[in-house]
């Protein structure tokens, strides 16, 4: 990954400095800067040294802030991970063809829901990404549960090579990290006492398990019929 400056905003450190757009982070106090995750997090110090490629040359730079005073750059958007699973219910494939591109992007990154609020299903997860969230405390964090029962979760997502979901639970929530969590509802999939077992298993993880969304799966007519639809009772 590659975090390049996309904008230096008036006025502020980054511009008193010498930054520019196009310029590449490579540190900043030393450690490796990847996205704007990483931007924010090592930002928060008061003396920032950063190391810069421009062109072919790199250069060093160093600036002292105020406490919470923004440094005063932006970086270009970071490629998101798309997602790898095949849902049943999965509302990309209920779309129509012929819509705009960004419509049929499946995500599943940790970034985009600990910056945004996006579901993930933590199957896509790899042991570094995992290290990161820990080191750094990305939290809240939101993730698609659907059901504790992992034959049934697996069948859900599409995807039988996924981690079992309590023990990922477990790792994350005794480390503090909070999660809000949801559960699509597809009758005769994971409703009833499988609905029941699931909302108790996630009790468990109070209060680092803070909220958890009951939803009725939504279809299209462009649905697979594998999926029922919720009814009124």
């Amino acid at each position: 990954m590659t975090a390049i400056i996309n904008q230096v905003h008036e006025g502020t450190l980054a511009e008193e400095i010498g930054l520019k757009k196009g310029d590449i982070v490579l540190s900043m106090n030393n450690n490796p800067v990847d996205d704007i995750i990483d931007y924010m997090y090592y930002s928060r110090d008061n003396v920032i040294n950063l190391k810069i490629k421009r062109g072919t040359r790199s250069r060093s730079f160093s600036a002292r802030k105020k406490e919470g005073e923004p440094f005063g750059f932006e970086l270009k958007p970071f490629r998101t991970k798309t997602c790898r699973n095949k849902c049943v219910f999965c509302f990309v494939h209920q779309l129509p063809k012929g819509m705009r591109k960004t419509l049929y992007l499946k995500d599943d990154d940790y970034r985009m829901s600990f910056l945004f609020g996006n579901y993930i299903t933590l199957s896509n997860l790899t042991s570094k990404e995992k290290t990161r969230i820990l080191e750094q405390k990305l939290s809240p964090l939101y993730v698609s549960i659907h059901s504790t029962n992992n034959d049934i979760r697996r069948n859900m997502l599409g995807n039988p090579n996924a981690p079992d979901i309590l023990r990922e639970l477990l790792e994350l929530t005794s480390q503090k990290i909070r999660l809000h969590c949801q559960i699509v509802v597809c009758p005769g999939l994971n409703d009833g006492e499988d609905l029941s077992n699931t909302i108790k298993d996630l009790q468990k993880f109070y209060p680092y398990i803070s909220s958890i969304a009951v939803v009725p799966v939504g279809l299209t007519k462009f649905h697979k019929p594998t999926v029922k639809q919720v009814k009124k009772e």
